[in-house]
């Protein structure tokens, strides 16, 4: 709740640890700071780290610096637009503190400006995707503030590249085609889209669909079971990492029809690494890494999904070419350390003079 409890998530100068925090970063000493997060920190963090003569940089892996939701998706499941008007955030939290909308809008004004002039002063302000970076750039909160990409590695499975090891699994022509998805059972997740999809095709039976990850909206989780009418929804519950090679091999289709503005997305990476082809939704980063391995639906749209799969049924022959086809390049871990190296040089030829 944004009042009671989670004051610090709106409130710049809440600061209760603002002391012990400089102290800390007075007595570092560090070259840079890098922060990943002003969740759970102070959210002048960059400022006290710049006054104790640290360079920093920055990488938001979310959208915290513009939301105190962290996803700019009210509901679990609208998209909000990147001119949101502040007095509709406001309605949003009061939602969780009803009545207090004036002191909402009030703190939100101050949180706008203090982590923008936190973002302002940082040596880089880096963004985990082209995507992300493009959607940052178009709030008008961050106007004027460039922020630059810095792709993640992408997440491995089993430690090493997988390629097509999970076989050639294809329907046949009549045949059903199984579907599975991964990762904590959530709203904004998009399972109830693709429920929703499956169970309006012409002949719902030919589909199966099976998610593994941790059901962490149970009422959801049962929402969903409702909605599966006219064939198969497995909901398996956690899996150790380990197992997921032999999961993606008894399936023909990895899909992630996400509601979030992904900034990233690590199933899919561990989807197209175990050579599976990918549908994903048109929100986010996902879109730009799956290539021709993969299909891109409008987010949210149970229709067009639907239409998607009965392409797939109809003419599984697609499905084959989708398998045959390349992903973006992998980032690897010395990838991105090397970039961030580049980044860390320049900001550090920046770093202020101590306080």
């Amino acid at each position: 709740a944004p009042l009671r409890g989670g004051r610090a998530l709106l409130d710049p100068h809440l600061g209760s640890g603002r002391a012990a925090l400089a102290a800390a970063l007075r007595a570092e000493r560090a070259d840079l700071v890098h922060v990943h997060h002003f969740h759970g920190l102070d959210l002048c963090v960059l400022s006290l780290a710049r006054a104790a003569g640290s360079a920093t940089v920055v990488t938001l892996h979310d959208y915290f610096a513009t939301c105190a939701r962290f996803f700019r998706v009210r509901d679990g499941a609208q998209a909000c637009p990147a001119d949101q008007p502040r007095a509709e955030c406001a309605r949003c939290l009061e939602r969780d503190a009803p009545g207090a909308y004036a002191e909402l809008l009030s703190l939100l004004g101050e949180r706008e400006r203090v982590l923008r002039e936190e973002l302002a002063g940082a040596g880089a302000r880096l963004a985990v995707s082209d995507a992300q970076r493009r959607e940052l750039e178009a709030i008008p909160q961050l106007a004027g503030l460039d922020f630059e990409s810095a792709a993640l590695p992408w997440a491995e499975v089993g430690g090493a590249e997988v390629g097509d090891a999970v076989g050639a699994r294809t329907p046949a022509r009549g045949g059903t085609l199984s579907i599975v998805t991964w990762g904590g059972l959530v709203r904004g997740k998009g399972l109830r889209v693709l429920v929703d999809a499956c169970a309006a095709l012409a002949q719902p039976a030919r589909v199966e669909l099976h998610h593994h990850g941790p059901l962490l909206d149970a009422a959801f989780a049962e929402e969903c079971r409702s909605a599966a009418r006219g064939f198969k929804l497995e909901l398996h519950g956690p899996f150790e990492p380990a197992a997921l090679p032999g999961i993606a091999a008894r399936h023909d289709l990895a899909a992630f029809p996400s509601l979030f503005h992904e900034t990233h997305g690590y199933a899919v990476d561990e989807a197209l690494r175990l050579g599976l082809p990918v549908l994903v939704s048109d929100r986010g980063a996902p879109p730009e890494r799956i290539g021709t391995r993969g299909l891109v639906t409008r987010a949210g749209d149970a229709a067009a999904l639907s239409a998607c799969l009965s392409e797939l049924l109809d003419a599984p022959e697609t499905l084959a070419r989708l398998r045959g086809g390349r992903h973006a390049p992998v980032v690897g871990l010395h990838d991105h350390l090397a970039r961030l190296d580049a980044l860390y040089a320049r900001a550090l030829s920046r770093r202020p003079a101590p306080a």
